[in-house]
C-alpha cells in the first residue's frame, strides 16, 4: 500500500539487524531515565535533595497496608517538588485501597 506507515522488513532498505535493538552507539551523549530505575534509586530520583528530605518523602509515601512505597506519590513529589501534591496523591490511593477492602466480598 503506497503511503502506508506499515512496513515489510523484506521490502525495506533499513537494516534491522545492524544494532540488535541497541542504539546506544547512535546516542552517546545521553541515556534515557526510566521510571523503574528512578523509583528503585531514590537518591537518583531526588537528585539534589538531602538524605533527610528523601527519608521524609519515603515516610509521606508509605502505604499503610504493607509499608511499601507508593510509587505514584514519590514520582509526584519528584516531578512537582511539592510534598503537598504527593500527600494528595497518596491520600487518594489510601482511600481507594480502603474502598477496595470495604467493597470486597469476603467468602
Amino acid at each position: 500500500m503506497i503511503g502506508s506507515i506499515r512496513h515489510n522488513e523484506s521490502e525495506s532498505l533499513f537494516n534491522y539487524t545492524l544494532t540488535d535493538g541497541n542504539f546506544s552507539s547512535h546516542n552517546t551523549y545521553s541515556k534515557p531515565r526510566f521510571l523503574e530505575e528512578l523509583v528503585n534509586n531514590l537518591t537518583l530520583l531526588f537528585k539534589g535533595h538531602l538524605q533527610k528530605d528523601i527519608d521524609t518523602f519515603k515516610n509521606i509515601c508509605k502505604n499503610s497496608w504493607d509499608d511499601t512505597s507508593d510509587t505514584q506519590c514519590l514520582l509526584t513529589i519528584a516531578r512537582t517538588n511539592s510534598t503537598n501534591a504527593g500527600m494528595d496523591i497518596h491520600q487518594l490511593r489510601e482511600n481507594a485501597h480502603e474502598k477496595y477492602l470495604r467493597d470486597r466480598k469476603w467468602f
